[in-house]
Order: structure tokens, then sequence, then C-alpha cells
């Protein structure tokens, strides 16, 4: 029996389908769904916290939760959108407090879910765009409609209505469930604004101020999917430096500080990353956090001292560190009186640095090329192009390409060549 079924089959025993919705459950029997999980369904309570949100508390809608599922998988299967949902709610006379209802029954991990769109817009549209009326509206629904206006690019009502919902006090919500709401609003790629504010709820809610310090690293990326400066600046910067200074943030600074120092480096602010990532190091040192904490943060203050031409200085807060050379071994062949050229391609890690390449065989060069950084895999790249110069007899020639790196346990990578000279 498929999910669609299953829910049709459910709202048919626990109220019936509205009018005109019957011809999808015609096929239903009744009697593969047992009695007792109808009366489970209708008994079992909100997750905690959730009926707060909902402005209902008490037992399940199972009337509303069966219908947002069907409407779901019309809109999955292509045949509801949000003018197809205007008119069936204008035929059956479905009101603006049902839809309302209806958004009261959504799962905390389906507030961005596109499916609640069509229901989002017609309430829009039903009660306009006075922020203010959306205000007495169940919290759960503030929520959702704050997710809707910021699609719409309405961030001001956005944070309007989310500062309504912040007013809500500690024993009515917890901060584990606006945990699971930002962590659920950044899967889904939607509403970041809004994943922000509930990261942050959720810390000043009940989890121990230490924990603001794990958040950052959630914030960051909600700001990068943003890609919005002025938010990193405003919600990530300030909110990192002030949940490092905390006491007992030591556990969680690998998540914290190479937020703060991205943010930083983001904004176009380098020099004040490294400033930051120095003082900051310094603290972790004095207050004994571990060294293996602190791997990440290393890198990403390694990453903008080489974006800003700092190499040495970079090499000693990071290793640098060969990755691969390509190929292993050069070969070659050429006529005589004639030259060839090859290319050997060595990488590492963002601080590591070819410092020369030679041959010891006088007729063959080689040459270095510059420096190439690959920032989304934090990696540096290097051609060096070697080339045969002509030889008047035929024969094999064998010699050694000699390259010096930074790397302090691969300082010298030699590549064996071998040419063969053929005759004309």
């Amino acid at each position: 029996m498929t999910n669609k079924r299953w829910y049709l089959g459910l709202i048919v025993l626990l109220g019936g389908l509205p009018a005109g919705a019957a011809d999808y459950s015609a096929d239903f029997d009744r009697t593969q769904l047992p009695p007792e999980v109808v009366e489970q369904l209708s008994t079992i309570p909100l997750l905690e916290g959730w009926d707060a949100l909902a402005g209902v508390p008490g037992p399940i809608d199972a009337y509303a939760i069966g219908m947002v599922h069907w409407w779901a998988q019309l809109r999955e299967q292509g045949q509801l959108d949000e003018e197809s949902l205007r008119e069936w709610v204008a035929e059956h006379d479905i009101g603006t407090d049902m839809l309302i209802r209806l958004l009261s029954s959504v799962s905390p991990k389906s507030l961005a879910d596109e499916a609640h769109q069509p229901m989002c817009a017609v309430v829009y549209e039903n009660l306009g765009a006075d922020i203010n009326t959306y205000i007495d509206l169940p919290p759960k629904v503030r929520l959702i409609m704050a997710i809707y206006l910021e699609g719409l690019g309405r961030v001001a009502g956005t944070k309007t209505l989310l500062s309504s919902v912040s007013e809500l006090g500690q024993e009515a919500v917890s901060g584990i469930l606006f945990a699971t709401i930002g962590y659920e609003l950044w899967k889904q790629r939607t509403g970041q604004h809004t994943a922000i504010w509930a990261l942050k709820e959720a810390v000043q809610r009940e989890e121990p101020s230490s924990r603001a310090t794990t958040r950052c690293y959630e914030i960051m990326l909600a700001c990068r999917q943003l890609g919005d400066p002025d938010v990193v600046r405003e919600e990530l910067i300030p909110w990192a430096e002030e949940a490092l200074a905390r006491p007992g943030s030591e556990a969680y600074l690998e998540r914290a500080l190479p937020a703060l120092l991205w943010a930083y480096d983001y904004v176009g602010e380098p020099e004040k990353a490294i400033e930051r990532g120095q003082y900051w190091f310094q603290q972790a040192e004095q207050r004994d956090v571990p060294p293996e904490k602190l791997v990440a943060a290393k890198r990403q203050l390694a990453d903008v001292l080489t974006k800003t031409d700092q190499f040495e200085q970079a090499a000693k807060i990071f290793t640098p560190a060969l990755q691969t050379v390509r190929p292993e071994q050069l070969g070659a062949w050429q006529q005589v009186s004639e030259q060839t050229t090859r290319t050997v391609l060595v990488s590492g890690n963002l601080t590591f640095s070819i410092t020369a390449a030679t041959c010891e065989l006088p007729s063959v060069t080689a040459v270095l090329g510059e420096r190439q950084s690959d920032e989304r895999e934090r990696q540096s790249h290097y051609v060096i192009e070697v080339t045969f110069g002509p030889k008047g007899k035929v024969g094999t020639y064998e010699t050694t390409l000699v390259i010096e790196t930074n790397d302090p346990e691969n300082g010298v990578i030699t590549v064996p060549i071998k040419v063969r000279v053929l005759a004309k």
C-alpha cells in the first residue's frame, strides 16, 4: 500500500476527506489499517514543546496531518501548485482558519518543505502584506510564514515574526527543538535567516554556554549559503567572538575559531583574521587547549596568510606537506637534433611550496611555474616544464629532476628521466 493511500485511508477513518477528494481513496481497504493504529495516532502527544509552537496543546490533529500529507503527495506528483490549490480552496470554501490549522500540523523536520508553499501563498494572499496581521497566529505558523516571507525577499518581516516567537518562555519551548529547526532548515538549503535565528535561540534557551561555540560552525554554514558579507558581519563575527570568550568554551574551540577566521576573511578583512587568530591561539595555549583541537583553525589561518602572500608565516603555523607528484618518472622519445618538452605536476597542501627545480644533465632544463592555489580543496599546485635539448648522437640518456620543497619530510624530491634519441 502506498504512503498516499495510507494517509488518505487514515483521513477517511478519522473524519473523511473534504468534498471532491473522495475519488483519491476509492480503492482503499479499511481493514488493512488496524484500529489500534488509529487510536494511537489520535492520542500520541506532540514532541515536547511542539504543542506550544502549534498553538493547539493536546493530542495530534490527525485529520490536519493527513490533509497536509495528501497535498504534499499531490504536489510531488505535479497535480497541485499554488494556482490549483487556490482554486480548490475557493471551490470548497476552505477558510484561512482551516489553512492555519493545517500549517499547525506540520512536523518540525518539514517546516521548509516546498509542499507547504501553496498553503503559505494562499494565507499570505488572504491576510495581506501587513506583518502585524501575522503576530497573533500560532507560533509555529509564524515560523512557517517567516520562512515563506524570507523566500519572497521580505527579510525584515521574517525577523519581526521570529522576534515574536522568541518571546515564548523557556518553559514552553525547549532549546533542543529550536536546534532541530535550525539544522533542518540548513539541511534543506532554505530559510537560512530563520536557521541562524533558531540556532541562536537554542543556545539562549537551555544549552550550556559553551555550546554557543559549537553553533558558530552551523551559523557559518548558513552564512555561506546566503552569500551576504553583511549577514556574516552582523550574525557570525560578534557571536563567535563572544562565544570564544566565555568560560568553558575550550572544548568547542575547534569549531568556533575556524568559523571566526573564515568570517573575517570573507568580509574582506584578512589582516583582522590574522590578528584575531594569533590572539586566540595565545588564549588557547593559556587555557591548555590540546593541539589536536586547533588543527582546523591553524589550517584556516594558514589559508588567510597564503592569500596575503605570507607563505613563510603560514608554513610555521601549518606544516607543509607534499601530496602528489605526477608522473613519478619521466620518459621521452625524440629524433636527433630535435627537442621535446614534458610536464610534471606537483601538488601539496595549502602551505606547501617548491623552492627550486633542476636537472643534472646540462642538455635537460627545468622551468618552475608559478604557484597555483585551489582554495576549495586547500591545495597548492606547481607545473614544471622539462625540456630535452637536441642531441647529436643516437642513444639513451638518463638524468634526474631534482625538486626542492619546504616539506620537512620531503625536502628533496627526485623524478627519474630517460630520453631515447632516435635516428631520423
